[in-house]
């Protein structure tokens, strides 16, 4: 198996080749207001999973945000879980860890506006005005690392 660190932008070309995206849907909305106060801070969090099958791949993002006042105190709590499904046309194997990469560099920034716009939907749907997510950055801690049907994630 190929070590994800060693891999390059050159072992993502035939993955890209292969993958199309068919849909990215929502698997879970949730909207917890917790007071009539409005929002001064925004922080958000994204993990993400992955399960490959035959000539597919869903990859899972949760993103979680948690809007605070002034005083820190909670206004309100969202939550967004979406999948972005792959079909992959046939060829060779693909290693765990060049889908992960793949995952990571490609369709992390793919699925990010959706995120974004459920978050800020379910957000004008309880009533809080707009408010502007930060840049999407790197974080070795909630990169996509295990597969969806894992016991880790049950």
């Amino acid at each position: 198996m190929t070590d994800q660190a060693t891999i390059g932008p050159a072992d993502l070309v035939p993955v890209l080749q292969r993958a199309e995206l068919t849909s990215v849907y929502a698997l879970e909305l949730h909207a917890t207001r917790s007071s009539g106060e409005h929002p001064t801070k925004a922080n958000w969090t994204m993990e993400s999973g992955m399960a490959p099958g035959d000539g597919v791949i869903d990859y899972k993002f949760d993103a979680k945000c948690v809007l605070t006042g002034d005083d820190e105190s909670l206004v309100a709590d969202l939550h967004v879980a979406v999948v972005a499904h792959y079909s992959l046309a046939e060829g060779p194997p693909i290693s765990e860890a060049v889908l992960n990469a793949f995952g990571n560099v490609l369709t992390t920034p793919a699925v990010y506006p959706y995120l974004r716009q459920y978050l800020q939907d379910m957000a004008a749907r309880i009533g809080l005005p707009g408010f502007t997510l930060g840049l999407l950055k790197p974080d070795p801690e909630h990169q996509i690392t295990v597969s969806l049907n894992s016991p880790t994630l049950a």
